[in-house]
């Protein structure tokens, strides 16, 4: 976990902007965020409000990506994986905030996992990069950790990626599947959204409630 003074933007990129609230996104239905620090039963929660265990539970930080559970009569989801070019700007703008090491003394621009090159160059810019941070007792920071989930994550997604934003659908039987990507940080840092669809009648129609990362 970092520290709110050790977290460092490294890239942002300007969406949109609303003077007035009548330009506020119109939501589809009520909106409830379940927020917390890590490991304090949010998804619990949830899973009992749901009555079934949905969301992956567990000692440690579990939930590593917000997940938006909406109520629906048909059960089911998906999971939304960014587009290359999305994860190579991401990963270069990370990259550019390490420090300088003996392996990339001129440091590459842009970075591309789908060339075995670049995955042994960033392998090891990232293991000297972890000895320089240590040895000057600095934490590993967020640039750091993005990096290396990049590069942990890329054999399990290679082949879901596209150049384009992809979903990853679910139906009943196979919904449960979102865990394997939400409850892992070298996955999650991959998705760029998750929408799971339960039936929950009780708490009315097109009800969204978002199990959010612990802060």
């Amino acid at each position: 976990r970092l520290a709110a003074d050790e977290v460092r933007i490294t890239a942002a990129r300007f969406l949109a902007a609303a003077a007035t609230s009548v330009q506020f996104p119109r939501p589809a239905g009520p909106e409830v965020a379940v927020a917390g620090r890590s490991n304090v039963g949010k998804s619990s929660l949830i899973n009992a409000l749901l009555g079934r265990d949905l969301l992956k539970r567990g000692a440690g930080i579990i939930t590593s990506f917000i997940t938006r559970i909406r109520s629906n009569d048909v059960p089911g989801g998906w999971i939304e994986f960014k587009s290359w070019d999305n994860v190579q700007q991401e990963l270069s703008g990370a990259v550019a905030m390490l420090p300088i090491t003996e392996s990339d003394p001129s440091p590459q621009k842009t970075w591309d996992l789908r060339k075995g090159e670049h995955r042994e160059r960033l392998r090891k810019k990232l293991a000297e990069a972890q000895k320089q941070l240590q040895y000057s007792r600095s934490s590993l920071d967020a640039p750091f950790i993005m990096a290396h989930a990049y590069l942990d994550g890329f054999p399990r997604v290679q082949n879901l990626l596209a150049h384009q934003p992809h979903k990853l659908t679910f139906d009943k039987d196979s919904m449960n599947r979102h865990q394997d990507f939400v409850g892992v940080e070298s996955c999650a840092v991959y998705l760029k959204d998750v929408e799971i669809h339960v039936p929950a009648p009780w708490i009315g129609e097109h009800v969204e409630i978002a199990d959010c990362q612990g802060s």
